[in-house]
């Protein structure tokens, strides 16, 4: 009788551990949403900044991206695929860089600050970064890339608890459906996102 009764609230303890951290998970995605929405995004190569909030009725899709990152560069320019293949559909997607050094660099190239002898950038680009910074200066991506502060990441690590990029995020219907982390993703999002279209 002693056996089960401690049995009975082990198994109590165990599921109310569950349900709490379970609740600190919900409370941290919608953290993280509403980050993610309310946060001001300066995009490259315009002027005018950009909230996600304001991006009404739209599958929403956002990368976390650096420019020394091969993989992100990499699936960075996959995502213009799925950018094409869904451009009929309502489907907003964006690039967001949380490194201020990576941002101070990218500007440099772009020659909208002055750049010291010797550029981080110039440096140590691969071919990637060479051919994915050649075509940001020319303007050539077919979705927005921009700057947001540290902390917007900060709020995705306590979610995905993957301290790695690139990380894409999918929203829809006012909420995080997928979190996905590393490269190699563009299959699993066109899946994705094949799925989200076709209940629509």
């Amino acid at each position: 009788m002693k056996y089960k009764f401690t049995l009975f609230f082990v198994g109590l303890w165990l599921l109310c551990s569950l349900t709490s951290a379970q609740e600190i998970d919900n409370s941290a995605k919608l953290n993280l949403y509403n980050d993610l929405l309310n946060t001001e995004i300066s995009i490259i190569n315009q002027k005018e900044t950009l909230k996600l909030k304001d991006v009404k009725n739209k599958v929403i899709i956002a990368i976390f991206w650096a420019s020394w990152c091969g993989p992100c560069v990499r699936q960075a320019m996959d995502l213009q695929i799925i950018k094409t293949e869904f451009q009929k559909d309502d489907l907003f997607l964006i690039g967001l860089n949380a490194d201020p050094e990576d941002k101070d660099d990218i500007y440099r190239f772009l020659g909208k600050r002055k750049a010291p002898k010797s550029s981080v950038i110039s440096g140590s680009a691969t071919a990637d970064n060479k051919d994915f910074l050649k075509a940001l200066k020319q303007n050539k991506f077919n979705y927005p890339l921009g700057f947001v502060k540290e902390d917007l990441f900060g709020s995705l690590l306590k979610v995905s608890k993957k301290d790695a990029i690139p990380q894409i995020i999918i929203i829809n219907n006012g909420e995080i459906k997928e979190i996905y982390v590393g490269a190699n993703r563009t299959e699993k999002i066109q899946q994705n996102l094949k799925e989200i279209f076709a209940q629509k």
